[in-house]
């Protein structure tokens, strides 16, 4: 197995937002029943752990949503739509889901990121226009180490089957600040 490490990714987000000071951070997008759902219960977790390391527990909330663009509007909407409940960041279970977000804030007049902070993960084609910070994971890079360690099991056959995690990089771009007030 070759696959980005969704735990530590959604761990980075979120700390990037704890770092910059915000404190109410809703996880937003995935679901049990998706056909990534390993994948968005691992960045779930990742979220989950860093909200409980900074001792705000008390803040996690996750909002469920299919994981696409329209899936993390609808959600964000929602979500965003009460202003005594409204969290001052998010965290997307993936780019398309904090686009999304993006939007829904916008059409809700809440300014991103001075009203609100949004992180994505992937570094999805539309992140850098919508200037979205996410955390950046490289198919070419994942594509030569499966290639590499495909090439070994052939080589050794009887070798021990590999689980490799690759890291992500956090892409800073314009959708987060620290909280207004």
């Amino acid at each position: 197995v070759v696959a980005v490490d969704d735990d530590h990714a959604a761990r980075r987000a979120t700390e990037h937002l704890i770092e910059l000071g915000h404190r109410d951070i809703a996880f937003v997008g995935g679901s049990p029943v998706s056909h990534w759902a390993h994948v968005d219960q691992d960045r779930l977790a990742g979220y989950r752990h860093a909200m409980r390391e900074a001792g705000l527990s008390a803040f996690v909330r996750h909002v469920p949503s299919e994981v696409t663009m329209p899936g993390g509007y609808a959600a964000a909407a929602d979500l965003l739509g009460d202003a005594r409940r409204r969290p001052t960041a998010l965290v997307g279970v993936c780019d398309e889901v904090a686009i999304g977000a993006v939007i829904a804030a916008r059409r809700l007049g809440i300014q991103v990121p001075s009203a609100l902070s949004v992180v994505g993960i992937d570094d999805h084609e539309f992140a850098d226009m919508f200037a979205l910070t996410t955390l950046q994971q490289v198919p070419r890079e994942q594509g030569v180490a499966a290639a590499e360690v495909l090439l070994a099991e052939i080589a050794d056959p009887e070798r021990v089957r590999t689980t490799l995690r690759i890291p992500t990089r956090l892409i800073v771009r314009n959708s987060t600040a620290a909280p207004a007030g």
